[in-house]
């Protein structure tokens, strides 16, 4: 209980509907009810006290809902008055239950005088945001004993971590001493949760904050909303001097009316890292291909994966060993689907689109392919697939592409119904992928691709961008050109009568292009449809980054939104995924990433959230 305890003291709020100081000066809240349970809420950020991360929050108001609402406008069993900061609180007389689920807002200015009629947190002033689900109301006999919960606060307009061990529980040095056969003593002395990292260096360590935090360190995964959660599925999690692997292939969840992490066990066909991944609906994730294991190669003084065509000394030689087989998963089921593609491949854009009859379908752009007997090359073919109603794919070649398109994006330009209708892939980086094919269009119209480009402004080559479309606009951030300089964000302007595309340079973003000159980052559109978050990735320095910009589109032009935005660790090839329904909506959850890339490669440790 002990450390448990000391979580909760880190940092938190009090709130009140009648507020009285209880038991060691704690604040009690009376829900107002009759129930016979209670429960310690103690409500903090990053594992640092809120206090000192947010210090313009005053005040905050709270409010309890006994099951997971719609919305959070739904009716709540109880809203709290508006309070001052205070440290971690009790909530009583509240029905004993579980599934209860409790929303912070934190505001910088409040009119609180004493007087509860005056009482209120200004409208306009929010500087924090929390949701807490799965919270358990339990009736307590005995004074001391109630049960106690942990709620993350955000900070609005910046980017949180999820909290993480601290120097106790994994030990820079020292700690508790342990191997394999003793392992057992790490569970006793140190936390329940608690593993030896034996051969390693011999001692206990608690490597996650599980289920506060993602168990899984992993980079060149998917990150995908399915049913109210952020699917991460894939994807590398360990490595060596010379190459990165899959092991101990697990899929995660993170709810968004609850803000707590799941696991699943899924022993997908060929679970791998590097796939191309789209949504099916609200419930399916397809994964397409992957490659299980991965060359790094040193370059510019970071170790790179080995993306590249090569000829390999024998059919088990390459760098990457492509997949043939595609998954269709439902990651909050636990469940999934395999099926065999009519290619072995890696990498490249998957998106759902509409076919010429109206049905819906995947279009499935493969960037690296395998030839026998012994050849990765660049991809040139692309698939639409179907699925039938035990979820077996099938899938189709698409005609109109034969430029080879390696480290390409895509966008939609045109949705109907919530699904992409028309469909641009472009980039790639190889040399037949720029003038009138420097991009191409797929059209439910007629099912086909055909190629646009010869437009002005168009670099010789680009990969490794992320397209994006903002306010009805197409842009593209970061990748590199032919001669690996990095490119500055551009504007795309679509003809499709002439099927000609043009590219303008934002040059109006002055000084600030600098921080938008990025490779394997994330580049995550908001919300609003106007806005767009840019993450991590390498930046002009060659270094990964720790930081994030946000950028938001007008009349078809650039202006900063919000700069200096940090991430708590440097993220490389991680994901930044738009949570699109439940409690959390509108907010952007990072995960994974690759943390250093020098002389070895780690992957980041924990996870961040965004919130607007």
């Amino acid at each position: 209980m002990a450390f448990c305890i000391r979580i909760l003291v880190l940092g938190a709020l009090a709130a009140a509907l009648a507020c009285e100081a209880g038991p060691g000066g704690i604040p009690v809240i009376d829900s107002g009810g009759n129930g016979e349970g209670r429960i310690l809420i103690g409500l903090s950020s990053d594992g640092s006290e809120v206090g000192a991360l947010i210090p313009e929050m005053a005040a905050f108001r709270v409010r309890m809902y006994e099951k997971p609402p719609a919305s959070l406008d739904g009716k709540a069993y109880f809203t709290s008055d508006c309070v001052m900061y205070n440290t971690f609180f009790q909530l009583s007389n509240l029905p004993v239950g579980s599934r209860w689920v409790i929303a912070l807002d934190g505001f910088s200015t409040a009119d609180v005088d004493g007087t509860p009629e005056n009482e209120g947190c200004v409208a306009g002033t929010e500087v924090a945001f929390g949701i807490r689900g799965e919270v358990t109301i339990a009736k307590v006999v005995v004074d001391g004993d109630t049960p106690y919960h942990y709620i993350q606060v955000n900070r609005r307009g910046a980017l949180t971590s999820f909290p993480l061990p601290d120097a106790h529980l994994n030990p820079p040095q020292g700690g508790i001493s342990c191997t394999t056969a003793t392992a057992d003593i790490c569970r006793t002395e140190l936390h329940p949760a608690a593993t030896c990292d034996s051969p390693t260096s011999g001692i206990c360590r608690v490597e996650s904050m599980f289920p506060l935090n993602e168990r899984t360190r992993r980079a060149f995964h998917a990150a995908i909303m399915a049913d109210d959660h952020v699917a991460m599925l894939g994807g590398y999690n360990a490595a060596t001097a010379t190459q990165m692997q899959v092991k101990a292939p697990t899929a995660e969840t993170f709810a968004s009316s609850s803000s707590l992490f799941g696991e699943t066990r899924l022993a997908l066909q060929d679970e791998h890292g590097f796939a191309a991944a789209t949504a099916y609906d609200e419930s399916r994730v397809v994964l397409f291909g992957g490659a299980s294991t991965v060359a790094l190669e040193k370059a510019g003084g970071l170790l790179l994966p080995d993306f590249l065509p090569q000829t390999c000394t024998g059919p088990d030689k390459c760098t990457m060993t492509l997949s043939s087989f595609v998954n269709v998963v439902t990651p909050v089921a636990g469940s999934f689907v395999p099926s065999t593609l009519p290619y072995s491949g890696a990498g490249g854009v998957a998106a759902a689109v509409l076919a010429p009859d109206g049905s819906r379908r995947i279009l499935v752009r493969p960037g690296f392919v395998q030839k026998p007997p012994a050849r990765v090359e660049l991809g040139t073919a692309a698939w639409l697939c179907a699925l039938d109603d035990a979820d077996a794919v099938t899938c189709d070649a698409v005609a109109g592409t034969d430029v080879a398109r390696g480290l390409s994006t895509g966008v939609c330009l045109a949705d109907e119904g919530g699904v992409c209708r028309d469909y641009m892939i472009l980039g790639g980086g190889a040399s037949g992928a720029k003038g009138d094919a420097f991009a191409e269009i797929y059209s439910a119209a007629d099912g086909t691709i055909r190629k646009v480009g010869g437009g002005t402004g168009l670099p010789a080559a680009l990969a490794g961008a992320i397209a994006v479309r903002l306010a009805g606009t197409v842009f593209t951030f970061g990748g590199v050109t032919d001669g690996e300089a990095p490119a500055a964000p551009l504007r795309l302007d679509v003809d499709a009568s002439t099927n000609r595309v043009s590219a303008s340079a934002m040059g109006n973003l002055g000084a600030d292009t600098a921080e938008t000159l990025r490779l394997f980052h994330q580049a995550t559109p908001l919300a609003d449809g106007s806005s767009v978050l840019l993450t991590g990735g390498i930046g002009k320095d060659r270094k990964p980054l720790d930081t994030a910009i946000l950028l938001t589109a007008a009349n078809g032009t650039l202006t900063v939104k919000a700069k200096g935005l940090k991430l708590a660790t440097p993220r490389v090839s991680h994901a930044a995924t738009l949570v699109t329904t439940g409690l959390m909506k509108g907010a952007i959850l990072v995960t994974g990433g690759l943390s250093q890339m020098d002389t070895t490669v780690r992957f980041a440790a924990g996870a961040e959230i965004f919130v607007p």
